[in-house]
This record gives C-alpha cells, structure tokens and sequence, in this order.
C-alpha cells in the first residue's frame, strides 16, 4: 500500500501529525462508486473528510436509528 504525505506550502512539516492515510482497494468494475475518493475501489487521492452519497448507505443508517429510539425513549 502506498501512503499519501503532503505539507501545506504556507506551514512547516509537523512530523507528529498523522497527515496520511493507506490508499489501496479492491477493483471490481460492478461496483457503483467506482473510482471515487470514499468508495471501496481503487483511488490514489488523500481526502481528509468524508462528503456525499454513500450508495451502501442510501436508506438510514444505524447511527440514525440509534437517535431515532433514544428520542423515543426520551419522551
């Protein structure tokens, strides 16, 4: 696996901080998110936050049902 470092231009490396994440995944072609930064499939690109659609989770999610039953129960 290939790990991604980059320093900003305008800082100073700070060797402590965990800046990099493994980059790797599987190829399958099937796959719908094919080649995105977030999905399961092989991409090179270091993205420090996760944004959009996730299509493995298009209906809710636990963390959302998990809130859902502690507002219930709250009631």
């Amino acid at each position: 696996m290939k790990r991604n470092k980059h320093t900003e231009s305008d800082v100073e490396p700070d060797e402590a901080v965990a800046a990099s994440r493994d980059t790797g995944g599987v190829p399958d072609p099937d796959q719908p998110d094919q080649a995105t930064t977030t999905g399961t499939t092989p991409n090179e690109k270091f993205v420090g936050r996760v944004a959009g659609q996730d299509v493995g989770y298009a209906e809710e999610t636990g963390a959302e049902a998990r809130a859902d039953r502690s507002r219930d129960s709250d009631a």
